[in-house]
C-alpha cells in the first residue's frame, strides 16, 4: 500500500533515497547524461525486489494469494516518485504536502459483471486495493480512489469516465470516498455525445475533484455543471464551450447543488427548482413498495447460442420440433420479451418458450440423490441414479447436453441460474416493470408470464389495487422523479432497478380515490389493446390487399406536380407545408425521434420532430378526404414502430412505404382501410368489450391521450402540485403542448 511503502522507505532506506535525490538533481542539471538515468534505475531495481518481498509477506498474512505478483505488476508509487512523498533527508513530507499536484487520465472501462470476474477476484484480495472492492464494480472506480490517495491536499484530479459513477448500485464506497475526501467542481456531462467515436454505447462525463480531506465535506454545496444537451452537436462547439466558455442551447452551463441521497447512497446534481419539486413530492408521499414484493426477472444466462440456437429459451419452431413428452411439456413456460411491454400495454402472444427447470437434475438436487443412495454409495451407484433421473426427461436432457460447454448456471447441468418463485410469474395481479427504458413502462399482466432480468415483477399489497399502483408508476410525475429525483440513468434511458422501485415516493389512497383510478386504468388498458389490434389488422390486410407500394416521398413529389398544375382536388392532398423536392433545412435536420398527430375531425396530420430540448412541428399535410389521411397515418406509424434508423424528415419520407391498389389508386386504395375497420368491428364483438370503441384510429388515439392526461392531472393533484409546478415537470420531460393542455383542463 502507498502509505506503508512511504514508511518502509523512510525507516529502512535513508541512504538509498538520499542517493536518488543526489542523482536526480545531477540529472536535472545535465538531462543529456544517460548514465545518471541508469544509476537511478539500478538503485530502484534493488529496492523494487525488496518491496516485492515485503508485499509477498503481506499477502501471506492476509487472504491474498502470493500469485498476485505473478498475475499483476506491482507499481510502487512511493519509490518511483520518491521526491513526491519524501524530502532529501528521507523524512516524510508533511501530510498536506505529500503527493501529486494533479492526477489526470482516461482509465479503462470494464466491469466485473461483464466477463471479468477472474480479474476482479485478484483485485478483491489485493492488500493494495481490497478495501475499495465492490461487487460488480467498474475498473475505473479503483483509478479514482487510488488517484485521490496519491494527491496532496488541494491537489486536483481529472478523469473522463462513464457518466453513471454517481448512481450505479455498486459504487457506494467510491461515492463516500469522493464526498468525504474531496470537493466536486465543474462536472461535465456529455450525455449521448460521442467523445470516443469508435466506442459504442458509451455515455461519458468528466469528473473534476479537489482533495480536501482535512474537513468532512459530505454534500450540499453548489457547483457549475456543463452539460451537452444535443448529442449531434459539432465537436468544435464542444471545444469552444470547454476551453473558451462559449455556451449555447446545445451545450449549457448551470448551477446545481451536490446532494448525497442517504437512502439510495447516490450523489445527485439538482437545480434549486428541481430540488424544491422533488422535496415536495417526497414529503407528500406516505407509502413505499415493500422490498419483498419486488422480484427481478430470470437470469437465463446462456438462453441462446451465438448463432441463435435456443438453450433454455426456445423459438416456436424449436419447441414444436423437439417432440416433448407430456411430462416434459410441464416444464415448458411461455416466455416474453421486454419489448412486448409498454405503459398500460402487454402483447399477450408469446413467441418463445422457456425450459423452466429449477433443479440441477430437473426434478432433483444433489442432496436428493445423496439421500436416495445412502451413505457410502459407490460412484457407479451415483451414475446409475443420475441416468434414471435423466430418463424421465430424455428430450430435454439430450437438448441441454449439447450446450454444456456454454451453460454457466449455478444449477448446472440442467437447471436455470438462480430460479425464482414461480408463484410471482403466475400471479394475475403482478405488475411488470421494464428496467432500462426511455420512459416508465409498467403493466399489469394477468396471465402466466416468464421474462428475463430486463424486467422486475411487483406484487401489490397493503390493500392497494394494481390499477392504482400502475397509474402512479406510469405517470409523468413519477417519470420526473425517476429522471431527476432518483437520477439513475444510462444515457437518455432511465434505469429503474430494485433500489429505485422500493423508494418510489407513493401515496396510499382512500378507497374512493382508488376506485376513480381503477376505472380510468381499466379503460386505458382496454383502449391500448384495441389500438394495438387495429394496427395489427392494418399490417395484415395492407399486405394481403395491396398490389403496389410507393414511398411517401414519391407520393409527395407527385402531389407537388399536381398542385403546380392547379389540380388540388384529384390527388391525395390539397395542401402541403412545403414541396419536398426543394431544398429545405427541415428535411435534413437531425432529430432523436418523430411523432405523428392527426386531427380528430379534419383530414390533416402534422409531423413533429423530437429532441431533448423541444418538440418541434416540422411538416403538415391536408388530404382530400379522411380515408386517405388515415391510410398515410397508419403507414407513418408502421414506419416509426419499425427498427429502421430514421433521424431526418427526408429519411422518414423515403422509408415510409404507402401500400396502394392499382390501377385507380385514389379510388380503390381506401378499400384496405374499409376491410380493416370491418375486421376490427368483428374483433370488438368477439372480445365483448364493455367500453365504446371508436373505429377511427386517430380518434381512438385522442381518447387514449385524454384519459392518460386525466390520470396525470389526478396524480399531480394528490401531491398538491399547482399548474406552474406541473408545467415545470412536463416541460423538463419535453411533453407536447397539446398534451399539457389536457392535463391543465383536468387539473
Amino acid at each position: 500500500p502507498i502509505k506503508a511503502t512511504q514508511i518502509f522507505l523512510h525507516k529502512n532506506h535513508r541512504s538509498e533515497i538520499k542517493k536518488l535525490f543526489k542523482l536526480r538533481n545531477e540529472y536535472l542539471n545535465n538531462p543529456t547524461n544517460p548514465e545518471l538515468v541508469e544509476e537511478i534505475e539500478a538503485v530502484k531495481v534493488t529496492l523494487r525486489k525488496e518491496l516485492d518481498e515485503e508485499f509477498n509477506k503481506l499477502c501471506k498474512n492476509t487472504e491474498a494469494s502470493t500469485n498476485i505478483l505473478k498475475k499483476t505488476i506491482n507499481f510502487n508509487w512511493a519509490l518511483e516518485f520518491w521526491y513526491t512523498f519524501l524530502d532529501e533527508d528521507c523524512n516524510l513530507l508533511p501530510e498536506n504536502g505529500r503527493g501529486f499536484d494533479v492526477v489526470i487520465g482516461n482509465p479503462p472501462y470494464y466491469t466485473e459483471a461483464r466477463g471479468y470476474k477472474d480479474v476482479f477476484r485478484i483485485y478483491s484480495k489485493s492488500p493494495l486495493i481490497q478495501d475499495y472492492y465492490e461487487k460488480n464494480m467498474d475498473i475505473f472506480y479503483f483509478f479514482i480512489e487510488v488517484g485521490l490517495d496519491l494527491l496532496k491536499q488541494e491537489g486536483n484530479l481529472g478523469f473522463i469516465i462513464m457518466e453513471y459513477w454517481n448512481s450505479r448500485t455498486s459504487g457506494a464506497i467510491l461515492r463516500n470516498k469522493i464526498l468525504n475526501e474531496s470537493l466536486i467542481y465543474s462536472p461535465v456531462n456529455f450525455d449521448g455525445f460521442k467523445v470516443f467515436k469508435e466506442a459504442t454505447g458509451q455515455h461519458n462525463s468528466i469528473l473534476l475533484l479537489k482533495k480536501q480531506s482535512y474537513k468532512k465535506l459530505t454534500d450540499n454545496y453548489m457547483v457549475q455543471r456543463i452539460e451537452v444537451k444535443d448529442k449531434d452537436i459539432n465537436d468544435n462547439q464542444v471545444k469552444e464551450a470547454l476551453i473558451n466558455g462559449t455556451f449555447t442551447q446545445k451545450i449549457i452551463k448551470d448551477s446545481v447543488r451536490v446532494i448525497f441521497d442517504t437512502i439510495l447512497q447516490t450523489i445527485k446534481f439538482m437545480s434549486a427548482e428541481t430540488e424544491d419539486l422533488v422535496s415536495k413530492v417526497v414529503k407528500a408521499s406516505n407509502y413505499r413498495i415493500p422490498e419483498s414484493n419486488i422480484m427481478k426477472g430470470l437470469a437465463t444466462m446462456a438462453s441462446k447460442t451465438k448463432d441463435g440456437q435456443g438453450v433454455f429459451v426456445l423459438s416456436e419452431k424449436e419447441f414444436k420440433n423437439m417432440g416433448l413428452s407430456t411430462e416434459e411439456k410441464k416444464l415448458i413456460k411461455p416466455f416474453f420479451l421486454s419489448r412486448q411491454i409498454d405503459a398500460y400495454f402487454c402483447d399477450n402472444v408469446n413467441r418463445e418458450w422457456l425450459i423452466y427447470s429449477t433443479k440441477r437434475y430437473i426434478d432433483y438436487e444433489n442432496t436428493d440423490i445423496n439421500e436416495s443412495m445412502g451413505k457410502g454409495a459407490s460412484k457407479e451407484r451415483n451414475k446409475e441414479i443420475q441416468m434414471k433421473i435423466k430418463a424421465q426427461n430424455p428430450t430435454i436432457v439430450k437438448h441441454l447436453d449439447r450446450f454444456q460447454d456454454i451453460i454457466t448456471s449455478d444449477k448446472k447441468p440442467y437447471g436455470l441460474h438462480r430460479p425464482k418463485d414461480i408463484n410471482v410469474f403466475l400471479n394475475p395481479d403482478k405488475i411488470i416493470s421494464i428496467r432500462k427504458t426511455e420512459y416508465p413502462k409498467f403493466m399489469i399482466v394477468d396471465h402466466p408470464c416468464f421474462m428475463d432480468d430486463a424486467v422486475y415483477y411487483i406484487t401489490p399489497s397493503d390493500k392497494i389495487s394494481p390499477q392504482f399502483l400502475l397509474a402512479f408508476l406510469n405517470s409523468k410525475l413519477m417519470w420526473y422523479w425517476f429522471r431527476y429525483g432518483a437520477q439513475k440513468t444510462h444515457g437518455s434511458q432511465l434505469q429503474i432497478d430494485k433500489e429505485i422501485l422500493k423508494n418510489v415516493p407513493l401515496i396510499k389512497p382512500e378507497d374512493s380515490e382508488q376506485r376513480r383510478f381503477i376505472e380510468k386504468v381499466d379503460k386505458i388498458i382496454t383502449l391500448k389493446k384495441a389500438f394495438d389490434n387495429l394496427l395489427k389488422l392494418w399490417n395484415e390486410w395492407q399486405k394481403t390487399m395491396s398490389t403496389d407500394k410507393l414511398t411517401l416521398y414519391v407520393l409527395l413529389c407527385s402531389e407537388t406536380i399536381k398542385h403546380r398544375n392547379g389540380d388540388f382536388d384529384n390527388g391525395w392532398t390539397c395542401k402541403l407545408k412545403f414541396y419536398p423536392e426543394k431544398k429545405n433545412e427541415l428535411l435534413s435536420k437531425i432529430y432523436s425521434g418523430f411523432k405523428i398527430i392527426a386531427d380528430a375531425t379534419k383530414p390533416r396530420l402534422e409531423i413533429f420532430g423530437l429532441s431533448k430540448e423541444a418538440t418541434e412541428s416540422i411538416y403538415d399535410i391536408t388530404f382530400n378526404n379522411r380515408e386517405l389521411m388515415l391510410h398515410v397515418y397508419f403507414s407513418l406509424n408502421e414506419t416509426l414502430m419499425s427498427r429502421l434508423e430514421i433521424k431526418t424528415l427526408l429519411q422518414l419520407f423515403s422509408k415510409t412505404m404507402i401500400p396502394v391498389i392499382q390501377p385507380n389508386v385514389i379510388k380503390t386504395t381506401p378499400n384496405i382501410l374499409k376491410k380493416v375497420i370491418d375486421e376490427f368491428r368483428k374483433w370488438i364483438k368477439t372480445e365483448k368489450i364493455k367500453y365504446k370503441i371508436d373505429v377511427d384510429v386517430v380518434r381512438l388515439s385522442h381518447e387514449l391521450k385524454e384519459i392518460e392526461g386525466q390520470i396525470d392531472a389526478a396524480v399531480f393533484r394528490l401531491y398538491g402540485l399547482n399548474n406552474d409546478e406541473a408545467k415545470n415537470i412536463m416541460d423538463s420531460l419535453n411533453i407536447s403542448s397539446d398534451y399539457q393542455e389536457i392535463v391543465f383542463e383536468n387539473l
